[in-house]
């Protein structure tokens, strides 16, 4: 049975999901006027910001500790840092590195808090504010959360084998490294979805138009994505990061994995529930 602390977040994730997938789906169910092409969606734009902080908060509420405060704070900054330095020069952002490897190492839950907060914190940084930074939070944020999950479930299966929680098998690391590339082509895709009906020529026959029909417009997408993102910035994101992830990750997961403090999505063997380091095996005798 849930606790009422995972309901809280699994609920916040839900708001999330949903929320994301409504803004970046909205070129495909809008209905504009051919005089309203350029018109941007104000209602999504005031409300994503606001959805992504609500929903990053109701998921950290139950973990926020000290410990845990100071290692997402720290993170951010690495996140800020890796984004100042490669700047995404010809697609080069190894800020993605960062929060794969940090929210493996940190959870699921914890992972897209600091997926949103980081980013949040990175534009700051940089500058990089604008209209499209909720739907790079709530992006990244899942990048993060996805990355999570796979390490929630390395290490409820190191704790089933009695493995150390820290070391990375070598089909992890190779699994992560594949979730990385579709990580990036992903993240790329979908934030496309925010740019493409303001970016190109409405005489041009990739151009979003609201009078064709729904096939139409995702043609005209995939057609535009291909050209311009995925052949080349998201293809330099996809190989560096994954080069990275399958190069140093397993060294850097182990050495967050030993400073973060976790809390497990679902217990194995009756261990605690606030951290999942010290789940006892299914066949440990009671005390």
């Amino acid at each position: 049975m849930a606790t009422t602390e995972l309901r809280w977040q699994r609920g916040a994730l839900w708001l999330a999901g949903v929320a994301t997938c409504a803004s970046a789906l909205w070129p495909f169910t809008a209905s504009w006027a051919a005089g309203a092409l350029t018109e941007p969606p104000w209602a999504v734009m005031v409300l994503m910001p606001l959805v992504a902080f609500v929903a990053a908060a109701l998921v950290f509420n139950p973990l926020a500790e000290p410990r845990t405060i100071a290692h997402v704070a720290v993170l951010a900054i690495g996140v800020s840092m890796a984004r100042l330095l490669s700047a995404g020069t010809y697609g080069m952002e190894i800020a993605f590195f960062v929060l794969i490897v940090s929210g493996y190492a940190a959870g699921a839950h914890l992972g897209f808090v600091l997926g949103v907060l980081s980013i949040a914190v990175s534009a700051l940084v940089t500058g990089g504010v604008g209209p499209w930074l909720a739907f790079q939070m709530l992006g990244c944020g899942w990048v993060a959360c996805g990355a999570g999950a796979l390490g929630d479930r390395a290490r409820r299966h190191a704790a089933l084998a009695r493995e150390p929680h820290h070391v990375m098998r070598q089909s992890t690391r190779w699994v992560l490294t594949g979730y990385t590339v579709v990580a990036c082509y992903a993240f790329g895709a979908a934030m496309n979805l925010w740019f493409w009906p303001f970016v190109v020529d409405t005489t041009s026959a990739v151009a979003y138009n609201p009078e064709h029909s729904v096939r139409e417009r995702i043609s005209s997408y995939v057609t535009y994505t291909l050209v311009t993102s995925t052949a080349t910035w998201d293809s330099v994101r996809a190989v560096t990061n994954s080069v990275l992830v399958a190069v140093v990750g397993p060294a850097v997961t182990g050495m967050l994995g030993h400073r973060l403090t976790r809390r497990s999505t679902s217990l194995v063997g009756g261990g605690t529930q606030t951290h999942p380091l010290t789940v006892p095996g299914p066949t440990a005798a009671p005390h």
